[in-house]
C-alpha cells in the first residue's frame, strides 16, 4: 500500500470522526437527545471499492432527522412547508393561524453540508499539490524553449 492511499484513508477516517464530533456539539447546542440515545447511536463506516474509499456511511436513530426538519408527532414535512409563511399571522378573530409548535433544529443538515464542503476543499488542495509535484518532477531536465 503506498503512502498516498494511506493518507486518503486516514483523511476519510479522520473526517468521519470530526463530523460525528461536530454533530454531537450541535445536538448539545440545540438541546436534542437529552437521554443520550441519539448520541450513542452514531456509527460510521468507510465503504471501499478496489482498495479505495468510495463512500463514508453514517448511521444513527431516525428521529434525529425529524428533529433536524422540525417534523414528527402530528407535524408532517408537507404541513411545515405549506404553513411556514403563516407562522406569525393572526386571523380576523385574533387567533394564531398556521402556528407550528415544532421548530427546525438543523443539527444534521447544516453541519453535514458544511463538513462535506471542507472535505472537498481538502481533497482539492491535496490533489493540486500532488499534480504540481508531479509536473515539477517531470521537468527535472533542461527545458528547450525554442520556437
Amino acid at each position: 500500500m503506498d503512502a498516498d492511499k494511506i493518507n486518503e484513508d486516514q483523511l476519510a477516517e479522520q473526517w468521519a470522526v470530526i463530523v460525528v464530533d461536530r454533530w454531537m456539539q450541535a445536538l448539545t447546542r440545540y438541546k436534542i437527545g437529552v437521554t443520550g440515545r441519539l448520541m450513542n447511536s452514531f456509527y460510521k463506516e468507510l465503504k471501499r471499492a478496489n482498495g479505495d474509499v468510495e463512500a463514508v456511511i453514517f448511521k444513527f436513530l431516525k428521529y434525529g432527522r425529524f428533529e433536524d426538519m422540525g417534523v414528527g408527532r402530528g407535524t408532517s414535512l408537507n404541513e411545515r412547508v405549506l404553513t411556514r409563511k403563516f407562522d406569525r399571522y393572526r386571523d380576523a378573530e385574533g387567533k394564531w393561524t398556521g402556528h407550528i409548535a415544532r421548530k427546525k433544529k438543523p443539527w444534521y443538515s447544516k453541519t453535514f453540508y458544511r463538513e462535506v464542503a471542507k472535505l472537498a476543499d481538502l481533497y482539492k488542495r491535496d490533489y493540486s499539490t500532488k499534480l504540481v509535484s508531479a509536473i515539477e518532477s517531470s521537468l527535472t531536465g533542461d527545458l528547450n524553449m525554442e520556437v
